[in-house]
């Protein structure tokens, strides 16, 4: 692997340091955080697999892990995002501890990155690294070409994200406004939730730019402050 590859993913990873588990938000009736644990601490799975919808916090689970267990090597790599770089991106990855594969579904189809992904799978089975793994949907509904990759990935344990109502994406901007460093009133966060996008990701980047453009005018962050930045 090149060193700016490495260079570049190093970036990606450092750009998540403030996802624990602990600042992910799911209802009172989620699993996802605790079988997470449960999966580095007692389980003996090699795979874990998280599905959901677009921009609903997988990615975050992906940065959290790597970031919740630093006594592991762990390495991780979004397949959409470097798909187009070719397999020899897996090249020597089974030292590590933990891989964490984002968006897996990515390279479904694509019969080199399936080969690929199947004999690391056995490379880093036998030298138990585990795989933390993403998709839309769960590997055994996802469209591999390779039956064996396929039964391979769903031999773990696979929970689903669900989606967020309007109350629980409310308490979604709090924990990030929180992380951040900053608190919204009712007013701003109400209405936020009647002009932004509904998906997580755009959330964070509005509670980013609201905070720098916060810093940089020296001003707070009201209604009509937000809708000055925003254009709305």
């Amino acid at each position: 692997m090149r060193k700016s590859e490495n260079t570049q993913m190093a970036l990606r990873l450092s750009n998540g340091e403030s996802a624990t588990l602990e600042n992910f938000f799911e209802p009172p009736s989620g699993v996802v955080v605790q079988s997470i644990q449960r999966f580095f601490t007692a389980s003996e799975d090699t795979v874990f697999s998280i599905c959901g919808a677009s921009a609903q916090g997988k990615t975050h689970l992906l940065m959290a892990a790597c970031n919740g267990f630093r006594s592991e090597k762990c390495f991780y790599l979004s397949l959409r995002e470097y798909a187009d770089f070719g397999v020899h991106v897996l090249a020597g990855l089974e030292s590590f501890d933990v891989l964490c594969f984002d968006d897996i579904d990515a390279i479904a189809g694509q019969p080199e990155w399936e080969e690929a992904l199947f004999h690391l799978f056995n490379r880093c089975r036998e030298r138990g690294c585990k795989w933390l793994i993403t998709s839309a949907e769960a590997p055994s509904q996802t469209p591999f070409l390779l039956p064996d990759l396929k039964t391979r990935l769903a031999w773990g344990e696979c929970v689903r994200l669900p989606e967020l109502d309007e109350v629980q994406r409310i308490n979604v901007l709090d924990i990030k406004a929180a992380n951040i460093g900053f608190r919204l009133s009712d007013e701003v966060k109400q209405y936020i939730m009647r002009r932004a996008p509904r998906d997580l990701s755009s959330l964070s980047l509005i509670l980013e730019r609201l905070d720098k453009a916060s810093l940089v005018e020296k001003r707070p962050i009201t209604v009509p402050f937000v809708k000055s930045v925003m254009n709305w």
